[in-house]
Order: structure tokens, then C-alpha cells, then sequence
């Protein structure tokens, strides 16, 4: 019982402290906003694979939002969110 645990325990910490895990995520939404002014702008909510939490509003630029659709996974999380 000892050695499952530690080998989960070990599973566990390796794929939640991987660099590429934890940048990368779902997308779970799409919004698009209109400003008089600024005119479109695209956002996404994006499920983190690591953390599973969602941060949302995440502005892409049309590109992406092009590219992705809801479900698909992007990586380099925190390039859009600077």
C-alpha cells in the first residue's frame, strides 16, 4: 500500500510541476466584444491543465481565435496573458 501511494504521489507531482502541463490549457469559451471605438475584440476562458482552475477574459487576437475552437487545447499560457 506504502508503494502505490508514493508512486502516485510521485505520478502526481511530476505531471503538475512540468513546465509544458502547467502552460498549457482548454479553451473553454469564446466571447467576442465590440467597443464603438476599438471595435472587435476576441476573448477566450481557458481551463489551465496543472491548476484546473479557469481564467477568464484572456484577450487573443483574431489569429487565434481563428485558429482555436472550444476544446482544443493552446499552450504558452502566459504569452496571452500578458
Amino acid at each position: 500500500m506504502k508503494r502505490f501511494l508514493l508512486i502516485s504521489l510521485l505520478a502526481l507531482f511530476v505531471s503538475c510541476n512540468g513546465d509544458d502541463e502547467c502552460n498549457c490549457g482548454i479553451i473553454e469559451a469564446k466571447n467576442l466584444d465590440y467597443d464603438m471605438d476599438e471595435g472587435y475584440t476576441w476573448f477566450i476562458d481557458l481551463r489551465n491543465n496543472c491548476t484546473d482552475e479557469i481564467e477568464n477574459n484572456i484577450q487573443v487576437t483574431d489569429n487565434i481565435a481563428d485558429i482555436y475552437i472550444i476544446g482544443d487545447e493552446i499552450c504558452n499560457i502566459e504569452r496571452l496573458m500578458d
